[in-house]
């Protein structure tokens, strides 16, 4: 005769028997095996700086991976790095216009210290030699981040790196006759330095090369 007693002997066993048991104990002694080995080999730290959608995005918001470096830990601003660009879109812009004219007013509200100087000094060559410098160019890549100024490496580290190409061109002043014209590939470090509210340039380090 079926008792009720025999019927709950029959019915299959629920899933937290011993099975269930041994798969988390498996999964503990794997997951302890995985955070020591993360933990032997340095990479435990990284974790906090991996990038999980929704969970744990990384960078967080508002910031970028400093470009020069490459290293997850070295954050920059992504506000700060964008007014650094301008600034120094803006101030390329003036002093292409001060070189076209022949004119060092506008070359303080774009560099600073012995940049300005250079600028200036630039100005007052070609103009003794009756000329102005003209230039079209067009930017590949500008590249915004932290790098520290070679010849002032604790107190100027923005840095904006442009690759590009143009044409450039020597003109007479006297009768807008061009003297001499070439086409340029050119790859450029600007170091800035904050004065007042904007990003001056304060370093460069110019490479160009000609290519007629």
């Amino acid at each position: 005769m079926e008792t009720t007693r025999s019927r709950r002997g029959n019915q299959p066993r629920p899933l937290g028997g011993r099975r269930f048991g041994l798969l988390l104990a498996l999964a503990a002694i794997l997951l302890v095996g995985i955070i020591g080995w993360l933990s032997l080999t340095g990479r435990l730290a990284g974790l906090q700086y991996a990038n999980v959608p929704i969970v744990h995005p990384y960078p967080p918001a508002g910031y970028v991976v400093n470009p020069f470096t490459g290293d997850a830990r070295d954050l920059v601003k992504a506000a700060d790095a964008q007014q650094v660009k301008s600034d120094l879109l803006r101030d390329g812009d003036l002093q292409l216009a001060a070189f076209a004219q022949g004119s060092t007013a506008v070359l303080p509200q774009t560099a600073t210290g012995n940049y300005l100087a250079k600028l200036n000094q630039t100005v007052a060559a070609n103009n003794a030699q009756g000329v102005v410098y003209r230039e079209q160019h067009h930017l590949d890549s500008v590249v915004v981040g932290r790098l520290p100024d070679p010849n002032a490496p604790t107190s100027i580290v923005w840095c904006v790196e442009e690759r590009g190409s143009g044409q450039s061109a020597y003109v007479s002043k006297s009768n807008g006759q061009t003297l001499s014209s070439y086409r340029f590939r050119s790859q450029a470090k600007f170091w800035l330095t904050r004065v007042g509210d904007r990003y001056l340039v304060a370093d460069a380090d110019v490479s160009v090369t000609r290519e007629s």
